[in-house]
């Protein structure tokens, strides 16, 4: 068709038109931060290339059809699981840290999860086997269990578990959802606890509890949706802050099924050794949390997880990126989860041998965890669990349940919402949002102003 053709000219001014009213739109509408995703996210660009588990790490992902930070985070948690058994480390002030992780990644049914996790866990489970009769044993890894379940193990394991589950049944019965009473509080304790190597006393009407100091690890691999659940069962108990989230686009519909990929021996066995020397520290003569050994930073380490913390403290005001309080308290455990990261890193490229980390593992944890957090509130935005979707859903789902309300009902109402009773002026606020909503059409008013308002 020739360029000056009228009609295919008007096409074109149309077409414009539409992008340039598109990209009003985004500019209008346009948060304080960005709410679209971040950039593929990466955790293995921040290991040196000769890191034996970046190459582990590249094999399992490969072989799985998985995601490579997903399968990262995975690996990293079943691990320390384990290693929480036989090491810890300390705050710069002495006091002892478990180097166990709390983990949570999704993906939809038949993308390999099992497989992974059978991957990483599989010699801790042949070294398990081969060891003494079965009355001698600790438990090894949970994947159901109640809390009150999870506490009968700890006199058998001296304080100490491992829940590692590709279902979200474990999330959902080891902090209630599945078996409390509408109303009942979540029986977390022991979970909150154990992420920080606390004192449990536990008393039972029905059996012995358990006293002791308690560290655990959690890696749960499951369905869409399990994030949710642990972001809705936190419900400000602090649950949520502790765990390393990862939401990543998984691989359905693009992979070869006809793809022949050999598995690498040698790395199978280099990683299996490692395990069988943190199996044979910690399960073959358990050791409470307090006898487990000690590995050590240098201060400049410390200075380096200081200066972290500090980098991180302008963006918890209220009102900034990580101003809510689910990211607060991750950021505010940034130190530990430093740690702990960097401890794991370092025992899984044979550090048990030297009972220092090295700075270099400290650097590569910060990294990775400032990753980690990032992605965290873009997957936040995008659950509708902080940002001003959230804060429209809540107006929406006002509104859709209470029929025609007037805007100071709607403040009043709205202000207790998890996505506003944070903010400084939370009443406000939802004030703010509704205007917004009204000019934008997506509620109208009827009458004048002050009039009740109804979802359109």
């Amino acid at each position: 068709m020739n360029k000056k053709d009228p009609i295919q000219k008007k096409y074109q001014q149309t077409l414009d038109r539409v992008e340039r009213l598109k990209e009003e739109l985004l500019k209008k509408h346009q948060k304080r931060f960005t709410e679209e995703p971040p950039q593929k996210i990466s955790l293995l660009n921040h290991l040196p290339k000769n890191s034996f588990y970046k190459q582990y790490v590249s094999h399992i992902a490969d072989l799985c059809w998985l995601p490579e930070s997903t399968t990262f985070l995975i690996g990293l948690s079943i691990f320390s699981s384990i290693a929480s058994r036989a090491y810890h480390v300390r705050f710069a002030d002495g006091d002892m840290l478990p180097i166990g992780l709390y983990a949570v990644a999704e993906h939809p049914p038949g993308t390999g999860k099992s497989r992974c996790m059978g991957i990483f866990s599989g010699p801790f489970y042949e070294f398990y086997k081969g060891t003494a009769s079965v009355e001698q044993k600790p438990v090894l890894f949970v994947s159901s269990c109640t809390p009150e379940g999870l506490e009968k193990t700890l006199d058998g394991t001296l304080g100490h578990f491992s829940a590692v589950s590709a279902e979200q049944g474990l999330i959902d019965t080891l902090f209630g959802g599945m078996y409390k009473q509408a109303g009942a509080k979540n029986n977390n304790e022991l979970v909150l606890k154990a992420f920080t190597g606390e004192w449990v006393s536990s008393q039972r009407v029905t059996r012995a509890g358990y006293t002791g100091r308690v560290s655990g690890g959690i890696s749960v691999f499951a369905q869409n949706g399990t994030v949710e659940t642990i972001l809705q069962t936190s419900n400000g108990t602090g649950l949520a802050d502790r765990f390393l989230m990862l939401s990543e686009p998984d691989m359905l519909g693009i992979r070869d099924h006809k793809r022949k990929f050999e598995r690498d021996e040698a790395m199978d066995d280099k990683y299996k050794a490692l395990c069988y020397g943190i199996a044979q520290r910690g399960l073959v003569s358990p050791s409470s949390f307090e006898e487990t050994r000690g590995l050590t930073f240098s201060d400049n380490a410390y200075e380096l997880i200081a200066e972290f913390g500090n980098k991180l403290e302008p963006m918890l005001k209220t009102g900034e990126q990580f101003g809510s309080n689910y990211l607060r308290g991750a950021c505010g455990k940034a130190p530990i989860q430093v740690m702990k990261i960097a401890a794991n890193l370092s025992l899984l490229n044979g550090g048990s041998t030297l009972g220092v980390i090295w700075d270099d593992y400290v650097i590569q944890a910060i990294n990775i965890f400032n990753d980690l957090l990032i992605a965290s509130y873009h997957m936040a935005v995008k659950k509708e669990v902080i940002g001003t979707e959230a804060q429209e859903s809540a107006i929406i789902a006002y509104l859709d349940k209470k029929g025609r309300r007037s805007k100071t009902e709607i403040q009043h109402a709205c202000r207790y919402h998890p996505a506003f009773k944070e903010l400084e002026h939370p009443k406000a606020e939802v004030g703010k949002v509704v205007d917004d909503m009204l000019a934008r059409q997506i509620i109208l008013r009827i009458g004048g102003t002050g009039a009740s308002i109804y979802v359109a």
